[in-house]
């Protein structure tokens, strides 16, 4: 048995529908990126920027600094933990996080004809077909970016799927049954699933990383983790020897650890003693620092007076996602749930948008696909009133507590 499904392929191609269609069908937990981002921020990170490494390729700062490496990082290990009970389906750029070639996963592309695409935008988004298609050139550049980013190269994804289906071809339906017919045609899982110790082993090196990439006597490092029964394996290169034994001393105190084998970290510079190890290293990283800094100042002015120059507040308002045909009611005439009900009335009518009610004012949300993944719930919405649209310009959303 398969222990998580991975649902990838193009942007608009029909594979959330499929991934959270699968789920229900499978019993398995479906993995909203929502969910590991609120994770990986537990460990010091901004929303926002996670949010933004999850879905946009890297800009020119990123060049000149770690934090890029550091949210993938924190992703990645949210989402190993997100996944180590198995039983679980993700999909869109989650999945890219996955190790290829593991057994447990079934990697499953969609593909889908532009004209299925087009619509798929237009009814997510409320775009015109022209509106559409340029938002479909749009998100391929950045998807292909993305990969780049992640792997080094241009991989291509045909090559790391398992099955590839063609919604031109079948419809979502017919696609969910043919790959939940083949995660439920290997025999039952056993009460200790062969698939546990992977997923755990996975977990555990994630979280080395994490580790690692807070650390600040390794945090100017990158070296590969793998992890077998709470025996972690480092490999890579480093400039020094001290950076080796901080790299062990780092990686001992994660829990779960139980011993650490460093010997395949190769030394760039052998001969180079310990009091001059860090002195080398300094020029490097203080004026990759003060670049950062420099574009994150300049970041800051820019919208600080887009910011003055509008005349908006950037607030907190706690509301429930609805629309604006039910505002606060949702009951549906079929007895389908709040969430249902929601989309449905998004879905069938082009003038209903996805909106926030406070209990008193009803606000209309600029971003309708995060307020999509977010129907019928209780949620805490950052953003500011436009005043010359009416619409909260939203920042950031989550669940709220």
């Amino acid at each position: 048995m398969r222990a998580v499904v991975v649902i990838f392929g193009s942007p608009f191609s029909g594979k959330t529908r499929l991934a959270r269609m699968l789920a229900g069908t499978l019993g398995y937990r479906c993995i909203e990126s929502q969910v590991v981002i609120e994770r990986a921020a537990a460990w010091g990170a901004s929303q926002d920027d996670l949010r933004n490494r999850l879905s946009k390729p890297p800009g020119f700062s990123d060049r000149v600094s770690h934090k890029r490496r550091i949210h993938l990082t924190l992703l990645q290990a949210a989402l190993a933990e997100e996944i180590r009970e198995g039983n679980a389906v993700c999909y869109g750029n989650l999945g890219d996080f996955l190790p290829n070639g593991d057994r447990w996963f079934l990697r499953v592309q969609v593909l889908a004809p532009l004209e299925f695409r087009i619509n798929e935008a237009r009814e997510r988004l409320k775009l015109g077909r022209a509106e559409a298609l340029d938002c479909i050139h749009r998100v391929d550049r950045d998807r292909e970016k993305w990969l780049r980013q992640l792997h080094g190269t241009n991989t291509s994804e045909s090559s790391r799927c398992d099955l590839m289906i063609n919604l031109e071809n079948v419809d979502l339906e017919s696609a969910c049954s043919t790959v939940a017919g083949i995660v439920n045609g290997n025999v039952a899982s056993p009460s200790c699933p062969a698939w546990r110790p992977a997923l755990e082993a996975l977990a555990l090196s994630s979280r080395v990383k994490v580790a690692l990439a807070r650390a600040p006597a390794t945090v100017h490092l990158e070296v590969d983790v793998s992890a077998e029964a709470g025996s972690v394996s480092i490999s890579g290169k480093v400039p020094s020897y001290d950076d080796v034994q901080e790299v062990e001393r780092v990686a001992r105190q994660v829990p779960g650890v139980t011993e650490v084998e460093t010997s395949d970290i190769r030394v760039s510079n052998p001969e180079m003693s310990p009091a001059f190890a860090v002195p080398l290293r300094m020029p490097r990283l203080f004026w990759a620092g003060w670049y950062a800094m420099g574009f994150s100042l300049l970041a800051l002015i820019v919208a600080t007076t887009l910011f003055l120059f509008r005349g908006d507040r950037v607030q907190t308002f706690t509301g429930v996602i609805t629309d604006t045909r039910c505002a606060n009611s949702h009951i549906a005439a079929s007895g389908a749930r709040d969430s249902e009900c929601v989309r449905a009335c998004v879905k069938r009518d082009s003038a209903v948008k996805y909106a926030l009610y406070d209990g008193q004012r009803l606000y209309i949300l600029s971003d309708q696909l995060i307020a999509e993944g977010f129907a019928a719930e209780r949620v805490e919405v950052t953003g500011a009133i436009d005043h010359k649209s009416g619409q909260l310009r939203v920042q950031s959303i989550r669940r709220s507590s």
